[in-house]
């Protein structure tokens, strides 16, 4: 006959107990209809649920804005149609107003880009459409100052050279280009003030 002591009953019953535990399985709750996002590109809003876009798919395959909780689910909350831009790629921003704002790579009316709006009523538009000469295909690097106003920065598409640009967009839709980048990649930016 074996004998078992106090200490291996517990370690037994530990065992029995904790193993299950060890073996869960992970389950997927949602499946994108683009790619999903990255995971620095979700942001946490006021009403402490995740939110961010993916850069296809949606009614019109020009990206969505999804929002969804810890535990899922996902809900799209409004498509990206072409008007309102194309390829969202940036990082979202909830403002004190609670509307939303990003950028898109390309799209609006001159297919270059938006800065977009999301209000709490799901009503997404663009605010402001970037045009030839002005600022072209914002790159995802989108940020609000103390100030309020929006600072980004454009690819390409100002001026003469066709350079890339750091620009200001007020909540009012009021757009300025700050600087523009030298397009060889030497030397500080072009300040315009």
């Amino acid at each position: 006959m074996i004998r078992v002591g106090p200490g291996v009953v517990l370690l037994l019953f530990w065992l029995a107990w904790a193993l299950p535990s060890f073996a869960q399985v992970l389950e997927k709750t949602h499946s994108f209809e683009g790619p999903p996002p990255p995971p620095e590109e979700l942001m946490q809003a006021a009403d402490g649920a995740f939110y961010g876009t993916t850069s296809s798919g949606g009614p019109f395959h020009a990206g969505t804005l999804f929002k969804m909780n810890s535990m899922g689910p996902v809900n799209r909350l409004a498509a990206f149609n072409g008007t309102n831009g194309v390829q969202p790629n940036s990082r979202l921003i909830q403002d004190l107003d609670g509307n939303f704002y990003g950028t898109t790579y390309t799209g609006g009316s001159n297919n270059l880009g938006t800065v977009f709006r999301m209000t709490p009523a799901k009503v997404l538009s663009a605010l402001h459409t970037f045009s030839a000469g002005h600022g072209a295909h914002p790159t995802g690097l989108f940020l609000q100052a103390s100030d309020g106003s929006f600072y980004g920065v454009t690819a390409d598409g100002c001026g003469d050279t066709n350079a890339p640009a750091i620009f200001k967009l007020t909540k009012a839709g009021d757009f300025t280009i700050v600087a523009i980048m030298d397009p060889e990649g030497q030397g500080a930016p072009t300040s315009l003030s």
